[in-house]
């Protein structure tokens, strides 16, 4: 399109490796996300957080899901209680460091988010256990 609209008609923009029907952009983050059970860790494919086998046991893969977001939180506590001694905290009970010097607080925040990713798979749970 550019060069026809500089008026070299005898390009063609195909010729050029310009598609008009591309597939649309994916940013980075498709290809970082995982294909991994969320249970077993075995392949899954890429819309299903858990692989067949565990499908089939959903009370086994409840617990297990249930076991990992514990096993987060708790991770969390213990991290934000030595954050806690260190920086304080505020009235309502939340850390205040923000120190980009310090491995914990960015352990904290790994955590955090680990935390709230398990508890999300862990409530849309029913959603694909069914």
């Amino acid at each position: 399109r550019p060069i026809a609209a500089l008026g070299l008609s005898g390009f063609r923009s195909d010729a050029l490796g310009c598609h008009e029907n591309q597939a649309p952009a994916q940013t980075i983050d498709h290809f970082y996300l995982s294909r991994h059970c969320a249970v077993c860790d075995a392949m899954t494919p890429s819309n299903r957080p858990l692989c067949d086998s565990c499908r089939a046991c959903p009370q086994k893969a409840s617990l297990a899901l249930e076991v990992q977001a514990a096993c987060c939180e708790r991770s969390l506590r213990k991290v934000e209680s030595i954050c806690s001694h260190c920086g304080g905290c505020d009235p309502s009970g939340s850390v205040q460091c923000s120190s980009t010097d310090c491995g914990m607080y960015f352990l904290r925040r790994k955590l955090g988010q680990e935390l709230h990713s398990a508890a999300a798979l862990l409530l849309s749970s029913e959603k694909f256990l069914l």
